[in-house]
């Protein structure tokens, strides 16, 4: 009704991969594993691409305060590393595994996840934000930021593919001339 339309629909994995992934990221295989209240979604990525997607109807509200103890942190851990096994066995070598959603704020979380995993697990880190904003708003904000840095590569892309394409045509009319 306010007179805006959808342009684009984007999995929020696909967001915090925009905001969270460096370029070292990005050439390799990792497990972006986002821990959300609800839910928790595992996006692998191979060379910056969505490779695959699994979602683990467990998150934060279903844990107790040990995240040791707790049967379901426990189901929750083996179904990655499950996921992280069929990564590296089809890929090569899973490179590390990026940790954001809530839970990532909880005392031992990575550390509890690399003795699990058997993989090297680091908190995901917003690249390139400027402007009066903390990191750790940075990290509460994650998709939101993924969403603006998606659609600003993607209108940069576009605007690059226009310009050249403008300068295939002109080099034809060019030649056409000559």
């Amino acid at each position: 009704n306010a007179g805006y339309d959808v342009m684009d629909v984007v999995f929020t994995g696909v967001a915090d991969a925009a905001i969270l992934l460096g370029e070292e990221d990005k050439e390799s295989e990792v497990i972006l594993l986002d821990i959300g209240s609800s839910l928790t979604e595992v996006s692998s990525f191979s060379r910056g691409i969505l490779n695959d997607l699994s979602i683990i109807p467990l998150g934060a509200e279903d844990f107790k305060e040990n995240l040791k103890d707790d049967a379901n942190f426990n189901n929750m851990i083996f179904k990655v590393r499950d996921i992280a096994e069929e990564i590296s066995n089809r890929q090569g070598r899973l490179a590390s595994i990026i940790l954001t959603g809530g839970l990532s704020f909880a005392d031992g979380t990575i550390e509890l996840l690399e003795e699990r995993l058997f993989h090297s697990v680091r908190m995901g880190i917003a690249r390139d934000i400027r402007g009066d904003i903390s990191s750790l708003d940075s990290l509460k904000a994650t998709t939101a930021l993924g969403l603006v840095a998606y659609a600003y590569d993607k209108i940069t892309k576009e605007a690059q593919e226009k310009k050249n394409i403008a300068r295939n045509i002109s080099g034809k009319i060019i030649d056409i001339f000559n």
